[in-house]
Formats: structure tokens, C-alpha cells, sequence
């Protein structure tokens, strides 16, 4: 689905992050790890169904164009933690293991 194109970004190597289909689901990787291997970056996986999770504390429905409306970035760091970044001036935080518990991705 690709809801996310271009809003999301590696904080330790300061790349995009890129979509990619994998077992039938939308998942989020790091494009400096698969571009230029391990010694550059490290593979964080993130599942488009756990940042559409984490939005729904804004709208009941995220669409493409509810997304390039209110979310200004996304960013992964270190063990996964996903940080949201709204156009409101807002922020959401969480792992994304602990997303992963919470809804059984």
C-alpha cells in the first residue's frame, strides 16, 4: 500500500525508509541497510499495520490523505521506537515490539 512513502526516517543512518510486501503485509526497512548492507545500518523491520495502529489515537480512518494532511515525519531509532510526528505540533512514541504484543501483528 505504501501509506507512508516518504514520511519515514532511519534516526541512526538519517535514510528514508522504503515499503516493501512481504507474507502478505506492508513492511517498512531501512533503505541505507538494504542499499549498503549491515556495516552502514541495521535491519529495523516496521509493520505498516502497527503505524496505522499508533495513528488511530488521531482518526478512526487513515487514509494516504489523512496521513500527508497531519503526520509532518516518522522516525525509528534504536530497538524500534517509533516516534510520530504530527502536523499539530503532537507527537506519539511507542516500540514497536510492544505494538506487536498489543495487537498480535
Amino acid at each position: 500500500m505504501n501509506l507512508f512513502k516518504g514520511k519515514i526516517k532511519c534516526k541512526l543512518c538519517g535514510k528514508n525508509y522504503k515499503v516493501k510486501k512481504e507474507k502478505k503485509r506492508y513492511i517498512y526497512i531501512c533503505s541505507g541497510y538494504t542499499n549498503q548492507g549491515k556495516d552502514f545500518c541495521s535491519r529495523r523491520v516496521i509493520s505498516e499495520h502497527n503505524l496505522i495502529f499508533l495513528c488511530k489515537g488521531k482518526t478512526s480512518a487513515v487514509t494516504s490523505v489523512w496521513i500527508e494532511e497531519n503526520v509532518k515525519q516518522i522516525f525509528v531509532g534504536e530497538n524500534k521506537q517509533i516516534e510520530i510526528e504530527f502536523k499539530d505540533g503532537t507527537t506519539s512514541c511507542m516500540l514497536d515490539d510492544i505494538i506487536y504484543r498489543q495487537i498480535g501483528d
